[in-house]
């Protein structure tokens, strides 16, 4: 899995085949942050690695697998994402924007794909 940190995490399976991360109990594996990943194969010091897209599909969890990939995404070697962000709880909202500030900072074009409202409600 991915995270922000190297950790981790507990895994409860249903019958349907997917698998949703539990803090109380579940399957114990192992998750690691992007920024590991890359530094582990060399990828952050050498300038010749061009990840074409990167799609994330970790549930609410992009703003913590983001805050763990600061430098990959930095680098310059991602060259497109693709991600969700939906709000779904009111406690989202400030990993969100949190979330979307790393990846302007990173100087990523943000574009919305799909139905919604963009903005403040």
């Amino acid at each position: 899995g991915l995270t922000s940190d190297d950790s981790a995490v507990l895994f409860q399976y249903h019958e349907d085949g997917t698998a949703r991360i539990n803090d109380n109990w579940g399957h114990k594996s192992q998750a690691f942050a992007l920024d590991s990943f890359a530094r582990e194969r060399g990828w952050l010091e050498r300038n010749d690695e061009i990840i074409s897209v990167l799609k994330l599909d970790v549930g609410n969890h992009v703003p913590q697998v983001l805050s763990g990939a600061t430098e990959l995404l930095a680098s310059g070697m991602v060259k497109a994402l693709i991600l969700d962000l939906t709000i779904r709880h009111k406690g989202d909202k400030k990993q969100c924007i949190e979330a979307i500030q790393q990846l302007m900072d990173a100087d990523y074009e943000l574009l919305m794909w799909g139905e919604g409202d963009v903005g403040p409600s």
